[in-house]
C-alpha cells in the first residue's frame, strides 16, 4: 500500500524572512567568535613570547583578558612555564590588580581597589577554575603557593552562597578551607582516613585528579602513607618504604618541614616508646632519609635534616648508629680473617663481637666512629649503597688496620683490627673525630694516661676480665656485669677462674 503526501507549494516558507534574519545573526556571531578566537590566540602567543623571554609582567599583562590568557598558558603550555617563568607573589598580585580582584589578604592595603562586587565577577569563574587547576597541578612547585592558596580561598569565599554553581566549583566552595591551604594535602589524607575511604575515591569526589602529574594528589598520597606508617609494626619492613624513601617524596613539603622529617620522627619515637632495640631495617631507612647526624652541626645536611629534630631523637639515632658501626667493624674483622685464613682471628672474632654487642645492647655506648683503610672503603662501597653507609674516617698510612672509637660513659675506647692494642682513656683521641681523613701516625702514639691491652688467645676470657676491671674502677665506675658481654660458655669459664662478679 502506497502512502501519498501532498505538500503545498509554500511549505516551510512561512515567516522565512524571520528565519533568514536569525540565520544571518547566527553566522555573524560565529564569525565574530572566530575572529575573537583568532585575536585571543594571537594575544596568547604574544604573552607566551614575553614570558619565555622573561619580560617584566607589568609590560604585557594589561587587562583581565590578558590575565585569563596567562593563566591558561601556565596550565596548557608545553614550555613548563612554571619553571621558566616562575609564578612569584609579585606576579600574582599584579594579576589581582589588573583583574580587579580586591578582596584577598595577599593584597596590601595600599594596592586595594574600591571593592565593587561586580568587579569580583570580572575575575571570571573560567579564570578561577583555571587558577584552581594550576594550583592543584603544581602546588608546592609554584613559588608562592601559600599565598596562591589564600587567593583562591578568598575568592571562593565571596561567591554567593545560594547562587547556582557548577559541581566542581560548588565542591571547591564547600571545601575551600580544607583544600586551599598549605596543609591541603594533609587535610585530604586525614579525611580519607577519618571517613575510611580510599584516597582515590576521596580525590575523585573532591575533583582532585588522581594522576602522577598532579602534584597536590602526589603529596596527599605521600602523607597518606605517613598515616599508614603509624600502623606498620615497629621495626618491620613494608612496601610503603619503597615510596617514602624516594628523594622527591622525602623532600616534599609537610607542615613546616619535609615528609622525610615526619617519617623519621614516627620511626624514632615509635621505637623509643616500644622499648625495643631498633632493627637494622628501620635504622638503615632513617639513615637513607636523614643522613648521619654525627657530623658538625653547622654542615648543610645537618641543618637541613637533623637540625629540625628534637635532641632526644638525634641522641637516639647517634646511639643506634653505633650498632651499625659495630656491625660493619665486625664484618671487616671477619672478612679480613677469612681472606688471610687466620683461624686465631676467627676464634677471637666471636669473643670480640659478643663483648662489643653486649655493651651496645645494654646502652653503654653513647657515640662511635669508624676509621677504615682504603681496602675496607672499597669493600663497603661494593657491598652497600652510599646512603646505607654511616659517616666514617678514611685512615691513611696503614694498609691493614681499621679502627673503631667508642664513647662508653666517661671512658674513651679505641679498638682495632689485627694486633692493635685496645686503649681506654678518660680523654678522647686527639684526632678530629669528624675528619674525613686522618693519618694513622696521628693515632698510633698511646696517650700517657691511657690503659692498653692485647687480645690474648687464652682459653679463659682474660682480656675481657682486664678490660672490665678498667671500665668498672675509678675514674669510670661503669659497673658492667660480665654476663652481658660474655657468651654462656665464656661466662662459665669466667666464674671458674675469677669467681662470681
Amino acid at each position: 500500500m502506497e502512502l501519498k503526501f501532498n505538500l503545498p507549494a509554500n511549505a516551510g516558507l512561512k515567516e522565512i524572512e524571520k528565519f533568514s534574519a536569525l540565520s544571518g545573526r547566527l553566522q555573524g556571531i560565529i564569525l565574530a567568535e572566530g575572529q575573537l578566537y583568532l585575536a585571543g590566540q594571537e594575544r596568547k602567543e604574544t604573552i607566551l613570547k614575553a614570558m619565555v623571554e622573561g619580560e617584566s609582567i607589568e609590560t604585557f599583562i594589561e587587562d583581565s583578558r590578558d590575565v585569563r590568557h596567562a593563566v591558561a598558558l601556565y596550565c596548557e603550555s608545553e614550555e613548563n612555564l612554571i619553571e621558566t617563568y616562575p609564578l612569584s607573589l609579585d606576579k600574582l598580585v599584579h594579576f589581582c590588580k589588573v583583574a580587579e580582584l580586591t578582596n584577598s589578604k595577599i593584597m596590601s592595603f595600599s594596592t586595594k581597589i574600591v571593592n565593587v562586587f561586580s568587579n569580583q565577577l570580572d575575575f571570571s569563574i573560567k579564570t578561577l577554575r583555571r587558577l584552581i587547576i594550576l594550583y592543584i597541578q603544581y602546588f608546592d612547585r609554584i613559588e608562592c603557593y601559600k599565598e596562591f592558596s589564600q587567593l583562591i580561598r578568598d575568592h571562593l569565599s565571596i561567591l554567593p552562597e545560594n547562587r547556582r554553581k557548577a559541581k566542581d566549583i560548588e565542591c571547591f566552595y564547600e571545601k575551600r578551607d580544607l583544600i586551599f591551604s598549605q596543609d591541603g594535602p594533609q587535610n585530604l589524607a586525614e579525611l580519607a582516613v577519618r571517613e575510611r575511604e580510599t584516597l582515590s575515591e576521596i580525590a575523585r569526589r573532591s575533583f582532585i585528579p588522581n594522576s602522577p602529574q598532579c602534584r597536590f594528589y602526589e603529596i596527599t598520597k605521600y602523607i597518606y602513607y605517613i598515616e599508614r606508617l603509624k600502623d606498620v609494626p615497629v621495626g618491620e619492613d613494608d612496601k610503603i618504604f619503597d615510596e617514602l624513601l624516594r628523594k622527591e617524596v622525602k623532600e616534599s613539603p609537610y607542615r613546616n618541614g619535609y615528609i622525610g622529617h615526619e617519617v623519621a620522627r614516627i620511626m624514632i619515637d615509635r621505637t623509643l616508646e616500644s622499648s625495643m632495640s631498633i632493627t637494622d631495617e628501620w635504622r638503615e631507612k632513617i639513615l637513607s632519609i636523614m643522613g648521619d647526624p654525627r657530623v658538625p652541626t653547622r654542615t648543610e645536611n645537618y641543618q637541613k635534616w637533623w637540625g629540625q629534630m628534637k635532641d632526644r631523637q638525634v641522641g637516639a639515632m647517634i646511639k643506634w648508629l653505633s650498632g651499625l658501626d659495630l656491625k660493619l667493624f665486625m664484618q671487616i674483622i671477619e672478612e679480613q680473617a677469612q681472606i688471610e685464613e687466620r683461624e686465631d682471628l676467627l676464634r677471637m672474632f666471636l669473643r670480640r663481637k659478643r663483648f662489643l654487642e653486649g655493651l651496645y645492647e645494654n646502652e653503654y655506648i653513647e657515640f662511635s666512629r669508624l676509621m677504615i683503610n682504603s681496602d675496607v672503603k672499597r669493600f663497603l662501597g661494593i657491598k652497600y649503597s652510599s646512603d646505607k653507609i654511616p659517616q666514617y674516617t678514611h685512615l691513611i698510612g696503614e694498609k691493614e688496620k681499621s679502627l673503631i672509637y667508642l664513647k662508653i660513659g666517661d671512658a674513651h675506647l679505641l679498638e682495632g683490627t689485627h694486633n692493635f692494642r685496645v686503649r681506654i682513656s678518660d680523654e678522647p683521641p686527639t684526632t678530629d673525630l669528624y675528619a674525613e681523613e686522618v693519618h694513622f701516625k696521628s693515632i698510633q702514639p698511646i696517650p700517657p694516661n691511657a690503659e692498653s691491652l692485647i687480645h690474648s688467645h687464652s682459653k679463659y676470657p682474660d682480656w675481657q676480665n682486664k678490660l672490665l676491671s678498667i671500665l668498672n674502677k675509678e675514674p669510670f665506675n661503669l659497673k658492667i656485669s660480665p654476663d652481658i658481654v660474655l657468651s654462656k660458655e665464656d661466662y662459665i669459664l669466667y666464674r671458674e677462674k675469677y669467681g662470681m662478679r
